[in-house]
This record gives structure tokens, C-alpha cells and sequence, in this order.
């Protein structure tokens, strides 16, 4: 049975709530819903598309909260075996977004683990076809560094089926290796699935998150 390292799992999981502000006060784009109670729930899946050890991977807006004068949704990210109510925090980090007319709309993780990027290191940018950018964070106690490119595709996903957006990286470097990454947004929904690729020495282990749940915030007031 695959053995997952869940600091690479925790760097494909996003999720955020609001608490102090009310969410419609921080910007939002359609592909990453971030408003209060925004829930995903992922089933981990192996190269050959068979379900993975039974983990279940859940991410949720459990804040929106001033971090270093931004305000921000802090995500929270939980794991899991199978449908157990048991569930340990694996990972939590703050994103906030971006849009202005002359450069688009762009996602930013601005936290990773209590740590603050500076600068911040931007996740998604739309419009997406062609664009193009470099990143480096501190994950857990690893650090990653690499290039996306954002273009687009379609999927089928268990809570959804059709059009998204995909940041990709082809050569993620960590201090333990690779690593391939692929994240697909959706529309309304965010990020509906998440693959990744490790190439570690003489081996490689492949696996994917794919939406099976998802629940909306509530916006404010209600």
C-alpha cells in the first residue's frame, strides 16, 4: 500500500474560513471560492485510478483574518481514513485575492504553516491561457520552488464534470526530490483536482486528489 507524505499533500490542500470580517469584504474569484464554512472533500487516488489506503482529504474556510495587513482566508487542511469522523489538521495556511484591471485576477498564499512568504507567492492567475510564473515557499519543513503555466482542460471529478483551468509544474524541486504537480479549477467549485508525481532517486510514486464532496460558504449576513 502507498505510504503518502502528507507535507506534499498539504502542499496540493487548500482551504479557508471567515471569522472577525465578513468574507464579502475580501475580493473573490469563481475559481477559488473563499467564503466562510467553503468546504472540500477529496478521495486520494493511485497511478492505476484505484482509491489510495482509504485517506480522505478535507479542506476548509475556517477563518477570514488580518495577517500582516492583508486580509486573508485561513484554510485548513484534515486528514482521514475513510468515512471515520476522526480526523488530525495536517496542514493550514492563509490566501488572499488579487484583481486589478491592467493584470488580471490572481490567487496568493500568503501563510504556510504560521510562516509568512515574502513575498507572497501567487497559486492561480487568470485569465489563464499562456501565462507564466516562477515561485518559491517553505512547505512544512521542505522548501519547494519551481514554475507554473496556467492554460486549460476538461475533467470528471465525482462532484463535478467539465471546463477548468489548470496551473501546472512540471519540475518542482524539494529538498527530497521532484515533483510533478497539476491542479484543475473549477468554476463555482475551485480546485477539483489535484495531481502529483514524485520522482525521488531510482523511484517514482504517483498519486491524485479528486473532488468528491463539495459544500458553499455562506456569504455575509446570512
Amino acid at each position: 500500500m502507498t505510504r503518502f507524505n502528507w507535507s506534499l499533500l498539504a502542499l496540493l490542500a487548500c482551504a479557508a474560513s471567515a471569522a472577525a470580517q465578513p468574507p464579502e469584504t475580501m475580493p473573490q474569484t469563481m475559481y477559488f471560492p473563499l467564503t466562510l464554512g467553503t468546504t472540500w472533500k477529496y478521495e486520494t487516488v493511485d497511478a492505476a485510478g484505484k482509491g489510495a489506503d482509504g485517506s480522505l482529504i478535507t479542506v476548509k474556510v475556517v477563518a477570514v483574518e488580518q495577517v500582516a495587513g492583508q486580509l486573508c482566508a485561513r484554510l485548513d487542511t484534515f486528514a482521514s481514513r475513510g468515512d471515520s469522523d476522526a480526523a488530525s489538521r495536517t496542514f493550514s495556511e492563509h490566501l488572499f485575492v488579487r484583481s486589478r484591471w491592467f493584470l488580471g485576477t490572481r490567487v496568493y498564499r500568503l501563510t504556510s504553516e504560521g510562516v509568512v512568504l515574502d513575498p507572497p507567492v501567487c497559486i492561480l492567475e487568470l485569465p489563464a491561457a499562456g501565462q507564466r510564473w516562477s515561485f518559491q515557499e517553505k512547505v512544512v519543513d521542505d522548501v519547494v520552488r519551481g514554475e507554473f503555466v496556467a492554460g486549460t482542460a476538461n475533467v470528471t471529478v465525482p462532484a463535478y464534470k467539465g471546463p477548468c483551468v489548470t496551473v501546472e509544474g512540471d519540475d518542482v524541486r524539494t529538498n527530497r526530490g521532484r515533483v510533478a504537480l497539476k491542479t484543475y479549477y473549477a468554476p463555482g467549485f475551485g480546485p477539483v483536482r489535484k495531481d502529483a508525481r514524485i520522482r525521488g532517486g531510482d523511484s517514482e510514486t504517483a498519486f491524485s486528489l479528486r473532488l468528491r464532496e463539495f459544500t458553499p460558504g455562506r456569504s455575509a449576513g446570512l
